[in-house]
């Protein structure tokens, strides 16, 4: 996708990437992580026993195991009660403020006259 636009491989400006809609791999990691907790806790198993346990170290001495699921969620920011109860959700869901480069960059970016090398969306990409 990078070569199409004229970016050098090496070239990790999330603006561009966010007005492609490419999400970063951090985010998607991030999704993963949550799907496998969320999936964990809707089944008993031994590994459910595990996460609750080291729950359990994490709330009551607020001790939390290098390299564990449950390290790397909390690492992150993200709720663990919302991801072991999907389905009870109060919280209020931040909204992505409105960027206006991503916009900007959006519109030239997909653009039907982004691609001919004689245009001003070219020129200035």
């Amino acid at each position: 996708m990078k070569y199409v636009c004229g970016l050098s491989k090496r070239y990790h400006h999330s603006n561009v990437l966010q007005a492609l809609g490419i999400t970063g791999s951090n985010t998607l990691l991030n999704e993963y992580n949550n799907s496998l907790f969320t999936r964990i806790f809707q089944n008993g198993s031994p590994t459910r026993n595990l996460c609750v346990y080291f729950i359990d170290l994490f709330v009551t001495q607020n001790i939390l195991i290098p390299g564990t699921l449950v390290n790397r969620i909390v690492d992150k920011g993200s709720s663990l009660v919302s991801l072991i109860f999907p389905g009870c959700t109060n919280s209020i869901q931040a909204s992505s403020a409105a960027d206006g480069l991503v916009d900007s960059l959006r519109f030239m970016l997909y653009n039907a006259n982004y691609i001919k090398l004689w245009s001003n969306e070219y020129l200035f990409g």
